[in-house]
């Protein structure tokens, strides 16, 4: 509860810092790692099991072979706008139980703008996807949401994962995963449909 607190708190200031690349780095040394017990108790919602962890905590080390640091990192902005998208991004966010609003009247924001500079599309098949790979050119504008159109507020616990999702200038987001290759196949000078609320 403290780390989702903290969490939406830096959102909703725009403090919060996420990686936008990463690269794979070697380590030689443990890890710490804290263990729990659990028992077994009905789940009142489903009739099943669930596990409950409780008691003391016990600090064990574990061996780490391989671990990421970012590369580059940037500012999450305080909210994202989507203009008209599709089920299947709706489907994804819900999936996830990421918050969101469809707009019932217009609204004017000013806002962070990426368009298609370049884009490419891996031939062979990663997991059943041909995965994207895009270089934007990032402006300043004021765009009208008109109803419809999603709002994602960065003050949620999930914010970080919406982040990771959505935001264009990430490394392994939706826009890489072929959610969003109608406006990127469209090329160069296409103003990509998602927008970061920085004010």
């Amino acid at each position: 509860e403290r780390f989702d607190r903290e969490t939406s708190q830096a959102a909703s200031g725009g403090a919060l810092l996420q990686a936008t690349g990463a690269r794979r780095i070697a380590r030689g040394g443990p890890e710490p790692m804290l263990l729990r017990p659990v028992r077994e108790a009905p789940d009142p919602r489903t009739g099943g099991t669930i596990r409950i962890a409780e008691g003391p905590r016990t600090r064990i080390l574990v061996p780490c072979f391989v671990r990421f640091e970012a590369t580059a990192t940037r500012r999450a902005p305080r909210a994202y706008f989507l203009t008209a998208p599709g089920p299947e991004i709706v489907a994804r966010l819900e999936m996830h139980g990421i918050r969101f609003f469809r707009q019932e009247e217009s609204v004017t924001h000013a806002v962070e703008i990426h368009t298609v500079r370049g884009a490419t599309r891996e031939e062979t098949p990663f997991q059943k996807h041909h995965l994207r790979g895009t270089s934007w050119d990032v402006t300043a504008g004021e765009r009208t949401f008109g109803p419809g159109d999603l709002r994602i507020p960065m003050e949620q616990p999930l914010a970080r994962l919406a982040f990771h999702l959505l935001d264009p200038q990430g490394d392994d987001g939706l826009p890489v995963w072929n959610f969003f290759d109608e406006p990127l196949d469209r090329g160069p000078g296409t103003e990509f449909p998602v927008y970061g609320l920085r004010g």
